[in-house]
């Protein structure tokens, strides 16, 4: 089970634009939003991360800023974020200082990393407690900054609204109850690993569990990291819960069967995070995975055996390198959470996508797609589609030589051809519908089909930009303008 730690702020206050030289230090409340047209205030906290030496198993960093009160008839949305001026004292900072004696703009809302991952915080028309993940800005902490965690809650620097009265009271870390103070949770994860001992197959049996920081047996849960490396138990039933999953040459074995996928589980969290993720780097083996509906971990595969499919209810980033045999995708979502396939590598990636279009993104790869894509990128790459609709949004491209066959029904969007191959080249179905090609110099467009029935929706058919070729079935006209 993942450690929960709770830290306080080592110091906090708050800022007064109607009163720029005092500090409100040891103030127990603390008051940000806007007061009037001329009185914005902005809050500092100071947080000491020094007890977390794993940042890349902080799984999450959960701050709570308790509400006192909140004044106003309209809700105001402020940015959290790095507090770049580092010399920054809470205990002697004012609106025109961060140190008491050293100037900065605007309550320090110029020195606010408003580039960097910032989040919002709602104030003002009684929004309760803000409660607001900030992980990036933890692990950031303790891998660049020697620990120390400073942010400013202030208003995006292009706000430029100040007659919309609305502002929040919360409680500072000089507040007499504790549980009402700011505070941080930290979730680090613990690392779990599959040994299979207990000789049932089963995922949800915890004696084939072993947690490697005290070598006691136990079921993973949502915030931990699983890991396969070594053994050849298969996982052939039960759930795994997890944040991340590791899967590397060590372990021999197969996680699900040809026919029957292995869910995984995680928190629940629908926003994709690069930190949540499942890594398959092994050359043997059968894995068949399925996300559950609420789970949305990064997907990564490298030297994947024949035998890899992986479905999902959601749209998800999916990143496939050195396969040797085919990975089959099953993409979920819809065209606003679209499953994004990256393919890239010194050796071919076979992969086979069907459910909701994808965005497709392929080097040196060959890809198979059963339902379409959303839009694509190849370079040296060939794709083929045999049914669906490709190029459905966005602009795609064909570049290095790649080539395109379609037997399916429609392109959409624009297609740039710059270096490659558009065929429809048997073609023996419905008619295919295109609009929104761009033949480029070195590209090359066969649009002749089977049953001759190439219809084109734009004008013009084709839109020629430096003596690219094309062909077309026998009897065809075109006109030329």
């Amino acid at each position: 089970m993942a450690t929960e730690t709770t830290i306080y702020p080592s110091g906090d206050t708050f800022l007064r634009e109607d009163i720029p030289a005092t500090n409100y230090g040891t103030s127990t409340l603390l008051r940000v939003g806007q007061f009037s047209s001329t009185n914005r205030r902005h809050g500092l906290f100071a947080f000491d991360c020094s007890a977390f030496t794993a940042p890349s198993r902080i799984v999450s960093s959960v701050l709570t800023l308790t509400e006192q009160n909140t004044f106003g008839t309209t809700t105001r949305t402020m940015k959290l974020c790095r507090n770049t001026q580092t010399a920054t004292n809470t205990a002697t900072a004012t609106w025109a200082t961060y140190d008491g004696s050293t100037a900065w703009s605007d309550g320090g809302e110029a020195d606010s990393a408003q580039t960097e991952p910032m989040y919002s915080v709602s104030v003002g028309n009684s929004v309760g407690n803000a409660v607001v993940d900030i992980n990036d800005l933890v692990i950031d902490a303790v891998t660049r900054r020697s620990n120390e965690l400073d942010m400013i809650l202030c208003f995006d620097k292009t706000d430029t609204n100040t007659a919309s009265i609305g502002n929040s009271v919360f409680y500072s870390v000089d507040w007499g109850t504790v549980s009402q103070r700011p505070k941080l949770v930290v979730k680090v994860a613990d690392v779990i690993r599959w040994t299979g001992d207990a000789g049932d197959n089963n995922a949800d049996t915890a004696r084939n569990w072993t947690k490697l920081s005290t070598g006691s047996s136990g079921l993973p849960t949502n915030n931990d990291y699983v890991i396969f490396n070594d053994g050849n138990a298969d996982v052939l039933s039960g759930t795994i819960n997890c944040d991340s999953m590791f899967i590397s040459e060590g372990y021999t074995g197969n996680i699900g069967t040809s026919s029957t996928a292995i869910t995984i589980q995680s928190d629940g969290d629908r926003v994709i995070k690069a930190d949540k993720k499942i890594v398959i780097n092994k050359k043997s083996g059968i894995f068949n995975l399925q996300q559950s509906a609420l789970t949305t971990q990064s997907l990564y595969i490298s030297n994947c055996p024949e035998g890899c499919k992986y479905s999902a209810t959601l749209g998800f980033d999916c990143y496939i390198s050195r396969t040797s045999g085919e990975v089959e995708i099953v993409c979920g979502g819809n065209a606003l959470d679209k499953t994004e396939v990256v393919t890239t590598g010194r050796d071919a990636s076979r992969i086979k996508t069907s459910g909701v279009a994808p965005a497709i993104k392929a080097v040196n790869g060959r890809i198979t797609l059963d339902n379409g894509c959303y839009d694509f990128v190849l370079c040296n790459s060939n794709m083929f589609c045999s049914s669906g609709n490709i190029a459905q949004s966005g602009t795609s491209y064909i570049m290095d030589g790649s080539a395109v066959t379609f037997l399916g029904s429609e392109t959409g969007a624009d297609i740039n051809i710059m270096n490659g191959t558009l065929t429809f080249k048997d073609n023996q179905n419905a008619s295919i519908t295109t609009e929104d090609l761009l033949l480029w110099k070195n590209g090359f467009f066969d649009p002749r089909t089977e049953v001759g029935a190439w219809n084109n929706t734009a004008s013009p058919s084709i839109d020629c930009r430096g003596g690219g070729k094309f062909i077309v079935d026998s009897g065809r006209t075109l006109t030329v303008t």
